[in-house]
Order: C-alpha cells, then sequence, then structure tokens
C-alpha cells in the first residue's frame, strides 16, 4: 500500500512512477491531493514493480510526504518503508549504516533474517562497498554497483551477499564511491514450520548520526516482561532488547538508565536502575532483556512484566559515537518493532 500526505494545507497532485528492479518504467499514474489530504492507495503497486518514485505535477502548491506499507499475506504483518535520506535530512551519497541485520536463532523457535533494497536514486551509474560487522568484531566487504535508477534486493543479506553460514547478528555500513542511494531493510522471523514472517523496517541511517560524549538518546513506552512469561510464549506480552553500534571507530561508554512508575509515582522522578556499557571501536553490542541487564537478576526476579518504562541512553565517556536502538518482541508470535527515536 501507499500513502501520500498532504502537509502545508495546499492542494496538491501527485504523479506517482513505478519501476521494475532493472529502472524500467512500468506504470504511471497522477493523483489529487487536498490541503492537509491523506491519500491511501491500497494494493496500489503493479505487477513486478520493486520501487516507486513520487513528484509534485507542475501545478501543485502543496508539499507531499509519502510511505509504503507492504504486507506479508501469509501473516497479516505489515511494516513502513520510506525514503530514508528524504525522512532524516541526509546526503543520499554519503555513508549509511542500517544499524542491526543478521541471520540467527531467537527465543521461542524464531529465527530472524535480514532482507535489503539498494536503489541508485540518481541518473548515473553508482557504485560502492557494503560492510558487515559481526557482534564477534570481525567484518566482511562486499563491493557493489548498480545503474541509474536500478534496485538490487537481495533477501537474508548477511548468508547470501556476506556468506555467513553461522547464527550471527551485527551491522552493515555501505559506503558510496559514485552515486546516490535509497537503502530499505527488514529483519524479520519465520516461526518453525510456517512460511509466514513477523518483523520490522529498520531504519538507514546516516554513519554521523549517532550521540556523542554528554547526549542523550532517550526512549518511552518499553515494555519488558518477566522471563517466565517469555519462556511461556505468552501472547501479547512483550520483551526489549537494546542494541548499541559504536561507528567512527573511537572507544565510548554508555550508561543506560531505566525508569518506571510504581504506586502512582511519577515516571521521570524515580530511577529504578543504571548500568555502565563499554564499546570497543565499531563494536555492535545487543543487550538482550533490557530491565534484567541493568537491574541484575536478583532484583528483576522479585519484579512482574514491566511496562510503560523510561530509558535514557548517555555517552558519559570517550570520544565515539553510538547509534541506539530498541526492539520489542511479541513473546507470542516473535514480531517485532524497532525504534531508534
Amino acid at each position: 500500500n501507499l500513502y501520500i500526505q498532504e502537509a502545508t494545507g495546499l492542494p496538491a497532485a501527485a504523479r506517482i512512477d513505478f519501476f521494475n528492479p532493472q529502472g524500467v518504467l512500468v506504470q504511471t499514474r497522477t493523483e489529487p491531493v487536498e490541503g492537509f489530504g491523506l491519500l491511501p492507495l491500497n494494493t496500489s503497486v503493479p505487477a513486478g514493480a520493486v520501487s516507486a518514485r513520487i513528484t509534485t505535477t507542475g501545478d501543485s502548491q502543496g508539499r507531499l510526504l509519502a510511505y509504503a506499507t507492504p504486507v506479508d499475506r501469509a501473516s497479516g504483518d505489515t511494516w513502513a518503508v520510506v525514503d530514508w535520506p528524504k525522512q532524516y535530512g541526509y546526503d543520499p551519497a554519503g555513508p549509511v549504516v542500517i544499524p542491526v541485520a543478521g541471520a540467527l536463532r531467537g527465543a521461542n523457535n524464531t529465527y530472524f533474517r535480514t532482507d535489503a533494497a539498494i536503489l541508485n536514486s540518481g541518473t548515473t551509474a553508482g557504485s560502492g562497498t557494503m560492510r558487515f560487522y559481526s557482534r564477534t568484531g570481525a567484518f566482511i566487504d562486499r563491493n557493489i554497483s548498480v545503474p541509474a535508477g536500478q534496485s538490487l534486493v537481495i533477501g537474508d543479506i548477511v548468508t547470501n551477499l556476506f556468506n555467513v553460514t553461522t547464527d550471527d547478528a551485527g551491522y552493515i555500513v555501505f559506503t558510496p564511491a559514485t552515486g546516490s542511494f535509497a537503502l530499505t531493510s527488514r529483519t524479520y522471523t519465520t516461526v518453525l514450520g510456517d512460511v509466514a514472517t513477523f518483523g520490522t523496517g529498520v531504519p538507514t541511517l546516516a554513519l554521523n548520526s549517532g550521540i556523542r560524549l554528554g547526549e542523550t538518546r532517550r526512549f518511552g513506552g518499553i515494555n519488558d516482561a518477566a522471563l517466565p512469561t517469555v519462556q511461556a510464549g505468552t501472547p501479547s506480552t512483550f520483551r526489549t532488547n537494546a542494541g548499541l553500534v559504536e561507528t567512527s571507530g573511537q572507544p565510548a561508554t554508555v550508561r543506560a538508565t531505566l525508569r518506571f512508575s510504581s504506586g502512582g509515582q511519577n515516571v521521570a522522578a524515580q530511577a529504578v536502575g543504571v548500568a555502565n556499557f563499554a564499546l570497543a571501536p565499531r563494536q555492535f553490542l545487543q543487550i538482550n532483556n533490557i530491565s534484567n541487564a541493568i537491574l541484575g537478576t536478583n532484583t528483576r526476579s522479585t519484579l512482574g512484566d514491566l511496562s510503560n518504562m523510561q530509558l535514557d541512553f548517555e555517552v558519559i565517556s570517550g570520544a565515539g559515537s553510538v547509534v541506539i536502538f530498541t526492539s520489542t518482541l511479541d513473546n507470542g508470535t516473535g514480531d517485532s518493532i524497532l525504534r531508534v527515536d
């Protein structure tokens, strides 16, 4: 599905061009969008198309935002796809990071993998280096080239592009040599014996977008179930993992502070737990069950399922730059939501 939003209150018209992987135009359509209007175009992508370019026509007065929501027909799961350079305002010719990618088994018979698409959004041929940084500290390089307007779609990228054959997770840095690019990815799971997928779109960020010394990243509304709930695979309960990615090649120490309300107390006033995490240059650190990692096993075992928590990350030492994300997973389905807030 496509959604087009007019953001200024003025009328506009959207021209939508659909392209196949080779950059060949499949279909063009023009749709009016009223001021502040939202235009939903359900099941609108023609067969064979993998990318869409949305522009305003010459007589438009308004400005448009747009995103897509693919839907897994087997599971009904959906996720959002946007033009990340437009969304975050960074240079599409600059280096970017996909903060998590992997192929590995998780709790409750889940198996997580990452698909990625690399669109050359420019008018000339483009090339660059894809580098997978493993949680082990090793890295693997692959050189890619994509002609103008074409898309390179890679399923299970850690296995099929980087040839990793054991369970592994980490992050991907793409450094263009020539051309302009828009990268999108999704990390998802299948459950043993079922083809249905559940997962989340993963934002592609500018490589220099991490927080540095004295800066904080805050996440609200965090849920983290107790271990017995996780082990039981209880539907509609959630566990939360966090990821810390050092992207500048310098060390950093990150302080995580967990706050939650109890007995009606103010969330922001009650510090429940603090833990420090030291990162080596270029390190990927995944912290599973974040409340357990911060509070410690003994304290965490006295609490039940925790919800609506506040989680702050602050770089307290070092010259590094740290990209931070949280991943909240449904204990019943393995479906996940990734946030970089």
